[in-house]
């Protein structure tokens, strides 16, 4: 067990296996831990899902917003500095909530709800 790491979840290595990233369990907060000080750092008070490290651990990739307003954003490891790089103007779908991916070019992926909430009535012929 790492100290601190009790209301955090979903730890990432980086590539380089120095830093370790997780998102606090209520806040979905991602924190960095520092190796060196032994302590967690919050990089930003955004709530974050399914953060990725960049190949050269100098980002996470992750999305924020809601399903019919998200985000796929990239978040400056060494500033917490976040970077808009594209914004899902339509309705998405996931399992439990909608879901962020990327290609190995750092292009965003996702599902799109396209389902229909019409209701139809149908008269059978017997």
């Amino acid at each position: 067990m790492i100290p601190g790491t009790e209301q955090l979840f979903s730890a990432h290595w980086s590539v380089d296996e120095k830093k370790i990233l997780a998102l606090e369990e209520r806040t979905m907060y991602p924190r960095i831990l520092d190796p060196a000080k032994g302590e967690w750092r919050l990089l930003t008070q955004e709530w974050i899902g399914f953060p990725n490290w960049s190949p050269d651990g100098k980002y996470i990739y992750a999305h924020t917003g809601s399903r019919t307003a998200a985000k796929a954003i990239r978040i400056e490891v060494a500033t917490g500095h976040i970077e808009e790089i594209a914004r899902l103007d339509f309705n998405t779908v996931g399992n439990v909530y909608y879901w962020v991916g990327w290609t190995p070019d750092w292009e965003p992926l996702t599902l799109r709800d396209v389902s229909s909430t019409q209701i139809y009535r149908l008269d059978l012929d017997r």
